[in-house]
C-alpha cells in the first residue's frame, strides 16, 4: 500500500517578541517627545513673561529718569529722590532701585530691578532670576526750537518769577528801545501781516542757536494788539504758577546778543526762553498823547522739552532746557 504523507500542521502567529518591543518603543518616544515638548512650552512661556516684565522696567526707568533730571544741575538730592520715589509708587520695590547724579551734575542715571519668578521652568531647574533695565536721562540747553514768537528780548541773566519786557513802546525808559527797535523781530518775511500772523500762532519753522535774523523796526501797535488778542483768545483762567503745557500764554521767544542795530538789521540768536504773557499794556507815546503803543511783558518760566541739545552752560542757561534719554 501506499505510504500516506506525515499531516502538515500550521502555527497561527498572534504576535512576536519584536513587534511587542516595537510597541514599547513608540511609548516610550512619544513620553520622551511630550515630556521635550512641554520643556519648550514652559521655557517660551517663562521667556514671554520675561521679555513683558523687561519691557515694563525699561519703561519704568525711561519715566523715572525724566521725572528727575528736571531738577539738575540744581538740585541733585531733589533729582534722585523724584526719580525714586517714581519708580516705587509704580509698583518696584526700593531696594531695587538706584538713582544716580553723573559728575558735572547734569544727567542722572536710573537702575531698577525684580525677581521674576518662573511658572513652568522649575522642572527644567530654574526657579526664577533677576531682570534689569537702566536708563539715563541728560539735560542741555534748548538748541533748536519752532514756534516762537516774533519777539527778541536780550540776552542777560533772567530770575523765575520776574516780569520782563518782551516788546517794548517808543514811550518805554528802561530799557531804551534801539534806533526804531522796539524788540520785535522779522520771522519768515518782513512787513505788519508776518509778524501780526507769527504773534498769533507763532513762527512754524525751526529756528537754531547760531541763526541770524532781522528786526522788524517800527512801533506796530495795532499788528501787536491784534496778534495778542487773537493768542489769548478763551485762555481760560490760568496763571504763570498753574498753566497747561498747551496754554496759549506761554510763548517761546529767541534770545539774542543784541538790539544796538540802527533799524532793519540782523541779531544773532544765541538761546531761547519761555515766558508767560501778561496782558499788554496801552502806553501814550508823544508830548501830546495822540498816539499809542502797546507793551507786551511776561513772567520768566522754567520748562524742559525733549529737542537738539548742547552742553549745558550757566553763562547760557535761559530757562528753557532741553532733555534727552540716554539707554
Amino acid at each position: 500500500m501506499r505510504e500516506m504523507a506525515p499531516p502538515i500542521h500550521v502555527t497561527k502567529v498572534t504576535g512576536t517578541p519584536f513587534h511587542r518591543d516595537e510597541r514599547g518603543m513608540v511609548a516610550i518616544f512619544f513620553a520622551l517627545t511630550m515630556a521635550v515638548l512641554m520643556g519648550f512650552s514652559a521655557v517660551s512661556l517663562d521667556a514671554g513673561n520675561l521679555y513683558v516684565t523687561r519691557q515694563r522696567l525699561m519703561d519704568v526707568a525711561d519715566a523715572a529718569a525724566l521725572a528727575g533730571v528736571q531738577f539738575l544741575p540744581e538740585d541733585p538730592w531733589q533729582a534722585r529722590n523724584t526719580a525714586e520715589q517714581y519708580a516705587v509708587q509704580n509698583g518696584l520695590p526700593s531696594d531695587q532701585v538706584l538713582a544716580e547724579v553723573a559728575p558735572g551734575g547734569t544727567s542722572l542715571k536710573v537702575t531698577v530691578g525684580r525677581t521674576v519668578s518662573f511658572h513652568f521652568a522649575p522642572v527644567l531647574g530654574q526657579k526664577y532670576t533677576e531682570v534689569q533695565a537702566v536708563a539715563t536721562a541728560s539735560v542741555g540747553q534748548l538748541t533748536s526750537l519752532n514756534g516762537v514768537v516774533p519777539l527778541g528780548v536780550e540776552r542777560g541773566s533772567f530770575t523765575f518769577g520776574e516780569t520782563y519786557s518782551l516788546k517794548l513802546g517808543p514811550g518805554s525808559s528802561s530799557p531804551d528801545p534801539h534806533h526804531g527797535n522796539f524788540h520785535a523781530l522779522a520771522l519768515g518775511g518782513k512787513g505788519a501781516s508776518v509778524y501780526r500772523e507769527n504773534l498769533s500762532h507763532g513762527f512754524s519753522q525751526v529756528l537754531r542757536v547760531g541763526d541770524t535774523v532781522e528786526t522788524e523796526p517800527g512801533n506796530m501797535a495795532g499788528p501787536t494788539q491784534e496778534g495778542i488778542s487773537a493768542r489769548l483768545r478763551d485762555d481760560g483762567e490760568e496763571t504763570w504758577e498753574s498753566y497747561g503745557r498747551q496754554s496759549r500764554r506761554r510763548v517761546y521767544v529767541p534770545i539774542v546778543d543784541s538790539f544796538d542795530v540802527n533799524g532793519r538789521k540782523e541779531v544773532k540768536i544765541v538761546g531761547f526762553a519761555a515766558f508767560f504773557l501778561e496782558e499788554e499794556e496801552d502806553e501814550d507815546d508823544g508830548p501830546d498823547h495822540d498816539h499809542h503803543s502797546v507793551v507786551i511783558k511776561g513772567r520768566f518760566v522754567r520748562e524742559y522739552r525733549e529737542g537738539e541739545m548742547g552742553d549745558f552752560s550757566c553763562d547760557d542757561d535761559f530757562g528753557l532746557r532741553a532733555l534727552r534719554l540716554i539707554h
